[in-house]
C-alpha cells in the first residue's frame, strides 16, 4: 500500500461541474441506470434506494463494468428495493432534459427546491448531483421529480446576518445540547427551535455560507463518524457541485440553506464537540493511502455509503485542497 502525508486546509475554491472533464460512461452503466428506474426512490422500512447513487459513485471510483453489474444484482436482489411503475410524467420530463440540457434543466428547476435541501435526509440533492455527473437524462428527471414530490421547506432564514463563523455558532448550541431533547434525527424540529433560529442570526452566512456549511459537515463527521454526519458530508458535496449551475444570487441562497440544513442536521444527530485546531493538524499530518488504493477498496465495498462518501471526499479534496477528506475516506474504508 502506498502512503503519503499532506498538509493544508479548506479554501474557498469555486466548484466546477465534474462532468466537464468526465470520461464517457460505459454503455453497461447506461443500461443499469435505465433499469434502476423500475424501482421506487423509497425502499423498505421508509429508507432510500441507493442503487443509482452507488452505481455512479463506483463508476467514478474506477469500478469496471463487471463490478457495476454485481452492484446492481446485489442491491436489486436483496429484497430492500421496491419495484414500482415508472411515474406517468417520467418520459415527458426525460425528453425535456434532453431538449433543454442538464445545465439549463438544473438552473430552471433547482432554485424552488433550495429551501428543502434536507429532503430524504439529503439524498434528494445527492441523487440530482449524481445524475448530473453521469449525464443520464432519465435519472435527472426522476431525481428532480421525486424531490418536488417530497419537498417541505425549512423555516424562513433570518433577515439579520452576523459576523461569526458558522462552526463557532453551532458549537455553542451543540454544547448546550440543543436538539438532544427532540429525539433522533429531528432535523426540522431543531430548525424550528427558537434558540437555533436566533443563533443563525449571528452567523455571517452570505457568500461564505456554502464553504462554511461544508466545513461544518466535514468537522462534524471527523468528530462523530456516524450515519447522520456521513450524509451531511455527501449532501454538502452534492450541493457545492451543483452551485456553478446557478446564478450568483441563487448560489448565496443555496449556501445559506445548506448552512441551515447542515447545522440543524448536526444538532439533531446529537451535536457534540467539534475537533480542535491542534487535533485537526495532527490528522492532516498523518500518512494515508493514496487515492487509487482508497478508491479501489471503496468500489468493492458492499456498503453503499462507503463508495458514496469516498466519491464525495475525493472530489472535495481535489477542489479545496483539504487533506482531511482523504483521511475521512481512508477511515471509511478501514484504512486509517
Amino acid at each position: 500500500m502506498h502512503l503519503r502525508s499532506q498538509t493544508g486546509g479548506m479554501t474557498a475554491t469555486t466548484f466546477q461541474p465534474s462532468q466537464a472533464t468526465s470520461p464517457r460512461r460505459p454503455p453497461r452503466l447506461d443500461e443499469l441506470l435505465d433499469r434502476e428506474l423500475d424501482y421506487g426512490v423509497g425502499a423498505q422500512g421508509g429508507f432510500v434506494n441507493h442503487l443509482a447513487m452507488t452505481l455512479v459513485a463506483a463508476w467514478r471510483l474506477g469500478a469496471p463494468e463487471a463490478r457495476l453489474a454485481e452492484i446492481y444484482e446485489e442491491q436489486a436482489g436483496d429484497g430492500y428495493l421496491i419495484r414500482a411503475p415508472r411515474p406517468d410524467w417520467l418520459d415527458e420530463e426525460t425528453a425535456r432534459v434532453v431538449e433543454r440540457g442538464f445545465r439549463v434543466t438544473v438552473a430552471e428547476q433547482l432554485p424552488p427546491l433550495l429551501s428543502s435541501l434536507d429532503a430524504r435526509w439529503f439524498h434528494a440533492v445527492i441523487r440530482v448531483e449524481h445524475a448530473v455527473d453521469v449525464q443520464h437524462p432519465g435519472q435527472l428527471a426522476r431525481a428532480l421529480g421525486d424531490w418536488r414530490e417530497v419537498a417541505r421547506p425549512l423555516p424562513d432564514l433570518p433577515e439579520r446576518r452576523g459576523d461569526r463563523a458558522l462552526r463557532d455558532v453551532i458549537q455553542e448550541l451543540a454544547l448546550e445540547r440543543i436538539g438532544a431533547d427532540l429525539g433522533g434525527l429531528r432535523l426540522r424540529a431543531v430548525a424550528e427551535h427558537p434558540r437555533f433560529r436566533r443563533a443563525l442570526e449571528s452567523a455571517r452566512l452570505g457568500p461564505d455560507a456554502l464553504r462554511e456549511a461544508a466545513e461544518l459537515a466535514l468537522l462534524g463527521h471527523v468528530a462523530r463518524n456516524d450515519f447522520a454526519t456521513l450524509h451531511l458530508v455527501t449532501g454538502a458535496c452534492a450541493a457545492r457541485a451543483l452551485a456553478p449551475l446557478l446564478s450568483p444570487a441563487e448560489r448565496v441562497v443555496l449556501g445559506e440553506r445548506l448552512a441551515q440544513a447542515v447545522s440543524a442536521g448536526y444538532l439533531a444527530g446529537g451535536g457534540g464537540q467539534l475537533p480542535m485546531p491542534l487535533a485537526l493538524e495532527e490528522l492532516r499530518s498523518r500518512p494515508v493511502p493514496v487515492w487509487d488504493d482508497i478508491a479501489a477498496r471503496a468500489a468493492q465495498s458492499d456498503d453503499a455509503h462507503v463508495s458514496k462518501l469516498v466519491y464525495a471526499c475525493r472530489r472535495e479534496q481535489q477542489e479545496t485542497g483539504e487533506p482531511l477528506y482523504q483521511w475521512l475516506a481512508a477511515r471509511q474504508c478501514g484504512m486509517a
